[in-house]
């Protein structure tokens, strides 16, 4: 789903989605254990980005959620957001989509994230391996 689409949805979809999203962060920083899996976004900055552009995309603010608590979020996910543009940009980002949202009424963005890199296991499982590097075993056809 892209974030015009996203954007482009009800407020209720939205607040939902806004919650939703504020406790992934709150298990990822606890539970779960900082594992990008348990993001909505599968990103850190791409989850602190799109909760930028839902907060402002909100006429009335959410209570449950201000916008020190998410640049929050981003300072304690997003450890190079401490460098002095970074934090910029997707204040600026969100801001802009925005103003494109109120002056065109939608907005339109591809979000590309190469595919990961993941050490171990995934190399036997990527099937050009024959059996399992930690467990031996040959993986199964069935599943």
């Amino acid at each position: 789903m892209t974030i015009s689409e996203i954007l482009g949805k009800n407020a209720c979809f939205r607040y939902q989605l806004h919650s939703r999203m504020k406790s992934d962060c709150e298990y990822y920083l606890s539970y779960g254990n900082r594992l990008r899996k348990y993001l909505w976004a599968d990103d850190e900055e791409e989850q602190i980005a799109l909760m930028k552009a839902l907060w402002h995309s909100f006429s009335e603010k959410p209570e449950w959620i201000t916008w020190d608590e998410i640049l929050e979020y981003e300072r304690r996910m997003c450890p190079n957001s401490e460098e002095p543009n970074a934090a910029s940009f997707s204040d600026t980002l969100a801001r802009t989509l925005e103003a494109v949202l109120e002056e065109q009424g939608e907005v339109s963005i591809l979000l590309y994230r190469p595919p990961r890199k993941k050490a171990g296991v995934d190399a036997a499982l990527d099937g050009n391996a024959s059996v399992c590097p930690k467990c031996g075993q040959e993986p199964r056809q069935d599943l």
